[in-house]
C-alpha cells in the first residue's frame, strides 16, 4: 500500500501539471507560495460560456453520455440535492456506526467488535445508488472503469474553459475538464490497486473446491479469514470485504477483470466471484448485474426506481445475515471510517489515552432487519 501511495503522489503531481490550463495553471504556483487562491477561482467561475463555447460544451456532454452510456448533467444537476437527501435517509446509519466506534474503541478487541458493519437501509442505498441519475452514473462509475478512462480522456480533451449557464447549478467548465483529464490518467494507479487487492485475496480465499460447500458457518470464516484476522496478523486486510451489503456484493471493476493485472491473479477474479455467489444475498447480487443505464434518460424524465432487499420476484435462498455490505459517497465514507480507526487503534496502542474521535455524540436505535441466511 505504501508503494502504491508513494507512486500516487508522484505522478499525481505530474498529471496535475499536464491537466491544468487556463487561469487553472496559475493556482499550483500560487498556493505553493502561499498567496490566496480566491481571486483566481472567482475569476473561473465569472467566466460564462458564450453562445459558441456554450454549444462546444454541450457537444462536449452529450458525446460523453455517447461514450460512457451515463448522461454527466442531470447528475451534476441533482448528486447535489442527494447529498441533502443522503442526511434524511443516512444519517441514522452513520450515527449509530459512529456509536459503534466509539463503544469498541478501547476494547482489545477492536476488529472483531466493530466489524461486520451493520446493513445499510434500503433508502440510504437507493439515494446514492437507485434508478436514478445519480445512482446510475456512480453504478456505472464503480464497475466500468476502463470504458470511463477513455471516455473521460475525451471529456477533458473537448470541454471548453467556461462555466455553463444552468438553473440551478451551472457547470463549471475548468474544473470539470482538469478533473477528466486527471482521471483518465490514472489507469496504472488503479491496475496497481487491483493487483495489491487481488493479492490480499488470493491468500485469505479458499479454494474453488472448498467455495462450492458454503454454509453459513463458512462464510464466516472465510470473511474473518480475509479482514480481521489479517489485521490481526499486521497484515494488509481485504478492503471490500469490509464493507456492508449492498456494497459487499459490488464486483470487482473491468480493470481487475481485464488482462493488464498480473497474469498470475487472475485467477482470483474466479475465486472472488465464487465466494460471492455463496455467500452474498441474490437480490444484492441481482442489484449489481442489472442492465447498463440507458443513454436516452433526459432530464425532465428524471425519476427515483428504488432497490429492495427484500424483493419478492427473486427468491432469495442464500441471503446472508454474515453480509459486510451506498454509495460513492455515504458507503464509502462509512466504510473508510470504519477502516481508517482499525488501523489508527492498531498504530495508537502505545498511546491509551488517545481521545477516541467518534462521528456522533448519541445513538438512536436502528431495527433494520437484513434478510437471513438459510
Amino acid at each position: 500500500m505504501d508503494d502504491l501511495g508513494l507512486k500516487f503522489q508522484k505522478e499525481a503531481m505530474t498529471y496535475t501539471i499536464q491537466c491544468v490550463d487556463g487561469p487553472m495553471a496559475r493556482l499550483p504556483y500560487t498556493l505553493t507560495q502561499g498567496n490566496d487562491p480566491s481571486p483566481i477561482i472567482f475569476e473561473v467561475l465569472r467566466n460564462y460560456c458564450d453562445a459558441g463555447k456554450s454549444a462546444v460544451f454541450e457537444s462536449a456532454l452529450e458525446e460523453y453520455k455517447q461514450c460512457s452510456g451515463t448522461d454527466l448533467e442531470p447528475f451534476y444537476e441533482t448528486v447535489w440535492s442527494a447529498m441533502m437527501g443522503g442526511y434524511i435517509t443516512c444519517s441514522e446509519y452513520i450515527y449509530n456506526l459512529g456509536q459503534k466506534q466509539e463503544k469498541c474503541y478501547y476494547k482489545d478487541n477492536y476488529s472483531e467488535c466493530m466489524f461486520p458493519l451493520p446493513r445499510i437501509p434500503d433508502e440510504c442505498v437507493n439515494t446514492f445508488l437507485g434508478d436514478n441519475p445519480v445512482g446510475n452514473f456512480l453504478r456505472n462509475d464503480l464497475t466500468y472503469e476502463i470504458e470511463n478512462l477513455d471516455c473521460l480522456a475525451v471529456l477533458g480533451h473537448r470541454m471548453p474553459g467556461c462555466t455553463l449557464r444552468r438553473w440551478p447549478v451551472p457547470i463549471q467548465g475548468d474544473f470539470l475538464k482538469f478533473g477528466a483529464c486527471f482521471a483518465s490518467k490514472m489507469k496504472n494507479i488503479a491496475v496497481m490497486a487491483c493487483d495489491e487487492e487481488l493479492g490480499v485475496l488470493s491468500e485469505c480465499l479458499p479454494s474453488s473446491d472448498e467455495l462450492s460447500s458454503a454454509n453459513k458457518s463458512n462464510c464466516e470464516k472465510w470473511t474473518k479469514a480475509c479482514t480481521t484476522d489479517r489485521l490481526t496478523n499486521d497484515l494488509e486486510p481485504a478492503v471490500r470485504m469490509f464493507l456492508p451489503p449492498p456494497l459487499s456484493a459490488m464486483p470487482l471493476n473491468d480493470i481487475c477483470q481485464s488482462t493488464d493485472v498480473s497474469a498470475d491473479l487472475q485467477d482470483v477474479v474466479i475465486r472472488f466471484e465464487a465466494f460471492q455467489d455463496a455467500c452474498e444475498s441474490k437480490v444484492d447480487m441481482e442489484f449489481w448485474r442489472k442492465p447498463r443505464p440507458s443513454t436516452s434518460v433526459k432530464q425532465s424524465e428524471i425519476t427515483a426506481g428504488e432497490f429492495s432487499s427484500i424483493d419478492s420476484d427473486i427468491k432469495d435462498d442464500k441471503s446472508s445475515g454474515l453480509h459486510l455490505g451506498l454509495g460513492f459517497f455515504s458507503g464509502m465514507v462509512i466504510a473508510a471510517v470504519g477502516i481508517f480507526y482499525i488501523v489508527r487503534k492498531k498504530r495508537s496502542m502505545s498511546n491509551p489515552a488517545a481521545p477516541p474521535g467518534g462521528l456522533i455524540a448519541n445513538q438512536i436505535r436502528h431495527d433494520y432487519r437484513a434478510p437471513e441466511f438459510e
